[in-house]
């Protein structure tokens, strides 16, 4: 091997080095670049959200919470428009925080912070009830509360005055709760 051959061995070698940095690193890819935004599930997942944009009942809001959480977890483009800030969540400006009397003799204290709430029972000590629960539109809520004699679920409608103060809560297992 002559010195010819070395330098042009070298220069072949350091042309398909150059090349190949143009190739990956300068011109623009020809393979079309798959963000998370186009998982193709997303597209699936609007679909079905689209078909309970209004859940009628538990069963329907946790399934929209589940497609709404699987939205967020691959960076859907159309997370936000379609499942809101909050996933199975909306925003509300109705507070229910207070005192509360039910018609069956209860009271309640409800602390309430944005969409979500809780409460606890205030005159019965030996009941230990204590619930979590949130809006599911403006004046709807939902709420799962356990106490001594188990756990339970229901559906709620809140009612206002002509000022927008909620004054009574009509649930779905035939309770009322009234301001106190």
């Amino acid at each position: 091997m002559n010195k010819f051959t070395d330098y042009r061995s070298i220069a072949t070698l350091t042309g398909v080095v150059l090349v190949m940095f143009v190739l990956l690193f300068v011109l623009p890819s020809t393979r079309p670049v798959r963000c998370a935004a186009d998982h193709p599930q997303c597209e699936f997942l609007k679909e079905k959200i689209a078909k309970i944009a209004k859940p009628r009942n538990k069963a329907e809001r946790d399934k929209r919470e589940v497609y709404c959480d699987r939205m967020k977890e691959l960076n859907c483009s159309e997370y936000e428009s379609v499942c809101g800030s909050k996933s199975g969540f909306v925003d509300t400006d109705v507070s229910i925080s207070g005192e509360w009397k039910a018609d069956i003799g209860y009271e309640y204290e409800i602390t309430q912070t944005g969409n979500k709430f809780s409460w606890s029972v205030t005159n019965k000590p030996d009941l230990h009830e204590t619930a979590t629960g949130h809006f599911t539109e403006k004046n709807k809520v939902t709420a799962t509360w356990e106490n001594t004699r188990g756990k339970a679920t229901a559906d709620g409608t809140v009612v206002t005055d002509s000022n927008g103060l909620a004054t009574e809560i009509s649930w779905t297992n035939g309770i009322h709760f009234r301001r106190k």
